[in-house]
């Protein structure tokens, strides 16, 4: 699930460039993909799961996401112990 949400972000992200560098694209398809670059990924931090447990990782994706440097003690599955590096 998590490859079919990357590549919506990258494929999103590549059609947001070409908007910008190609003017005569449409201003709409501008905003559709930087929308759905956005929605993918936040999906993709939301849906975070641990491999060996499965359990939710939304706290240890959202904290490397935003605040990366503080993102360093929790290398490990908060459900499991599992490592995550």
């Amino acid at each position: 699930m998590g490859r079919r949400w990357l590549s919506l972000a990258v494929a999103g992200w590549l059609c947001f460039v070409a908007t910008v560098l190609l003017p005569a694209l449409p201003a709409a398809l501008m905003v559709a993909s930087f929308v759905l670059t956005c929605s993918a990924l936040l999906a993709l931090i939301v849906g975070l799961r641990c491999p060996h447990c499965r359990r939710g990782l939304t706290q240890v994706g959202l904290l490397a996401a935003f605040v990366p440097n503080q993102s360093a003690p929790q290398r490990q599955c908060p459900g499991c112990g599992t490592q995550l590096d």
